[in-house]
């Protein structure tokens, strides 16, 4: 059972009262100062073990951090490394318990623009028309284009990209399904 220093405190008073009856004046007050006296250099000893312990911890986590600082470093390096390789591959790649999930880059069709080389090269009332057939407060260019004829419409596409995640072994996968 842990005591406060203040319980403590008022344990010795409650001791000194039930004994003073039997001092004389002099011993009393020098048992007032001592008590005192001990009480105060025990104080002082607590609160020094207690910003003893405070400064290990506190060393103990400004090491901690160092040491995380050095395995971040490391695993970001692998981590881009694997990213690289797996980016390299075109293809999720999985290892126990982990994966580098690869997705392709996103396409951005440039269907107006297709529209447009698609119009150029089109009797102009003909595209006109095709053009007003398809068009709405907001012109949707995909489906000019395709009026017009294109099947194909130029487009640019965003790297690649690759997500590693750890995969809880805990999660079954998906059974097999019999073969016939």
């Amino acid at each position: 059972m842990t005591q406060s220093i203040s319980d403590l405190y008022d344990r010795a008073w409650d001791a000194f009262a039930g004994a003073k009856a039997f001092l004389t004046p002099q011993q009393a007050v020098w048992a007032v100062d001592t008590m005192e006296k001990h009480i105060e250099q025990g104080y002082r000893l607590v609160i020094s073990k207690m910003n003893s312990i405070r400064e290990k911890a506190m060393e103990d986590l400004k090491q901690k951090l160092e040491t995380y600082r050095e395995l971040k470093k490391t695993c970001d390096a692998l981590e881009a490394e694997i990213k690289a390789a797996c980016t390299e591959a075109g293809e999720t790649i999985s290892a126990k318990g982990i994966q580098a999930v690869y997705k392709q880059g996103r396409k951005t069709f440039d269907w107006q623009g297709a529209a447009a080389k698609a119009g150029s090269e089109m009797d102009p009332e003909a595209f006109q028309s095709v053009l007003d057939d398809n068009t709405t407060p907001k012109v949707d260019w995909k489906k000019v284009a395709t009026a017009a004829g294109v099947v194909n419409a130029p487009f640019t596409q965003s790297a690649p990209t690759v997500a590693i995640k750890i995969v809880d072994d805990e999660i079954a996968p998906f059974p097999e399904f019999p073969q016939a």
